[in-house]
């Protein structure tokens, strides 16, 4: 019952439809890019598999979520470390 409770309440910060993004964000997007780069010498912008371009279809700012997230990513590295699956 929780869990229901959990994900419905998740579902309603998720926006309904996708639109294009401003000149201003993409501006801002290719900012944040290139500063990445300087610092890590690596493209955020490009798939590390392929080297395909990507392209930001989100930003998730609820702290909320991000915290699930972490939490959630950092449970499949413990458990990777270990040897076994979630």
């Amino acid at each position: 019952m929780r869990r229901e409770a959990e994900n419905s309440s998740l579902e309603d910060k998720i926006p309904a439809e996708v639109s294009e993004p401003t000149e201003e964000q993409r501006r801002y997007q290719k900012r944040w890019a290139q500063l990445i780069n300087q610092v890590w010498h690596v493209d955020p912008l490009m798939c590390p598999k392929c080297l395909s371009p990507m392209k930001i279809i989100s930003i998730i700012d609820d702290e909320e979520v991000i915290e699930k997230i972490l939490k959630h990513t950092l449970q499949h590295l413990r458990s990777k470390i270990m040897g076994r699956r979630i």
